[in-house]
């Protein structure tokens, strides 16, 4: 349980703080690899239906915002609904057995 704890808890800093080393990483591996990296202030179209409108947001917002916080939050919430507080009352028992 201590560990579920502990990764909740990275991945709160992760989202609250992660976005720019995770990006200076990444920016790393591209030029290494010859990779193109993308102008994040390049503005894109927004997809889905506000598309239609003409509505554009930046590179950077649409991987920051639409991709990292959004994975980061599914993880998150995904973690809460399999280790919830009357599964780990369970879990907890459980490893008293063994």
């Amino acid at each position: 349980m201590e560990l579920i704890n502990v990764v909740k808890a990275r991945l709160a800093t992760l989202r609250d703080s992660g976005w720019d080393n995770l990006f200076v990483d990444v920016q790393e591996f591209c030029v290494a690899k010859g990779i193109p990296v993308p102008n994040m202030d390049k503005e894109i179209p927004v997809r889905g239906r506000l598309r239609l409108e003409g509505r554009t947001v930046t590179n950077l917002h649409h991987y920051c915002a639409e991709i990292f916080y959004v994975a980061i939050d599914k993880i998150c919430v995904e973690m809460d609904h399999r280790f919830s507080e009357g599964s780990n009352i369970v879990l907890d028992r459980l490893s008293c057995m063994s």
